[in-house]
């Protein structure tokens, strides 16, 4: 943080500028699947992206998961799965 910047290209601030849309386009469908769905069923899908992102992380940069990080992505979609489940007929 502290040494010199170098400054960007215009393809680098192109680049910002279409991720700061598909940002913007992105977060405004959840908060709008978060107003029209049920949170937990929401909230599933939402945490999907953490393995698209090792996915990924691990096709464009071949950088493979620990398995410290495997496990966090399997406690966090167990989460999820746990909280999408219905009610059960003792809660309701």
């Amino acid at each position: 943080m502290l040494t010199a910047w170098r400054p960007l290209a215009m393809a680098d601030w192109a680049m910002i500028v279409l991720l700061a849309v598909f940002l913007v386009a992105i977060t405004t469908g959840v908060a709008a699947a978060y107003r029209d769905a049920p949170a937990p069923l929401v909230g599933l899908f939402d945490n999907a992206y953490l393995v698209f992102a090792a996915l990924w992380s691990v096709v464009i940069f071949g950088d493979i998961p620990s398995g410290i990080e495997v496990g966090g992505l399997v406690m966090i979609g167990l989460g999820a799965a746990i909280a999408a489940r219905p009610p059960s007929r003792q809660q309701r």
